[in-house]
């Protein structure tokens, strides 16, 4: 696992769990992964993980993570206050370029989201993953409190967001709702889901 965040562009994830004790050895096997393909491009990886009031082992497995990956922030929340509520707590801690919601699940394929941070490599400031199907949750729960003005956005130059399909159905109006963020510099890939795991 990196640890250390040297000079250069960050890019920030925001990762929610409750209850996936089970699924988080998996995922931080991807994030490695992702991390190393990040480190590869020039960019750091920030992590910021919030346990939205999990009744099982997730928080506990998130600071055995910790203590292999230091750096990693930890936001522990004192009851399940569901999925919009631990987002917004999460963004308070962002400090990275440019950042993304991301599921603890494993649905959302970490192929995906590099994909996208190609696009913002690109020059894109605003990029929208579009899924066909029904929508996935979190992401669409939390991009629709962003639109409607619940999320305070961070101070960051970039969102990356992963839209279901009534988001994308709503892409124009999400676009000028983050005019200050994206200045028409849109980007937009589609995305694949893979099962959840709990």
């Amino acid at each position: 696992m990196e640890s250390s965040q040297p000079a250069g562009r960050t890019f920030s994830m925001v990762i929610a769990t409750y209850y996936n004790a089970d699924s988080l050895p998996f995922l931080f096997v991807e994030l490695d992964k992702f991390e190393k393909k990040l480190l590869s491009l020039g960019l750091n990886l920030e992590l910021i993980f919030v346990d939205d009031g999990s009744g099982d082992d997730s928080f506990a497995r998130l600071v055995e993570f910790r203590k292999v990956r230091p750096g990693t922030k930890l936001v522990q929340l004192a009851r399940n206050f569901g999925a919009v509520a631990a987002v917004k707590a999460g963004t308070k801690f962002v400090t990275g370029d440019c950042f993304m919601f991301f599921p603890a699940d494993l649905q959302e394929p970490l192929d995906d989201v590099m994909r996208m941070v190609e696009q913002w490599l690109a020059g894109h400031k605003l990029v929208l993953a579009v899924r066909r199907s029904r929508g996935d949750p979190l992401m669409t729960r939390a991009f629709a409190a962003l639109y409607r003005g619940d999320l305070e956005l961070p101070e960051t130059g970039c969102v990356v967001a992963a839209l279901g399909a009534e988001g994308a159905r709503q892409a124009p109006s999400v676009r000028r709702a983050f005019a200050h963020v994206a200045k028409d510099l849109l980007g937009r890939v589609e995305r694949k889901l893979h099962p959840k795991r709990r």
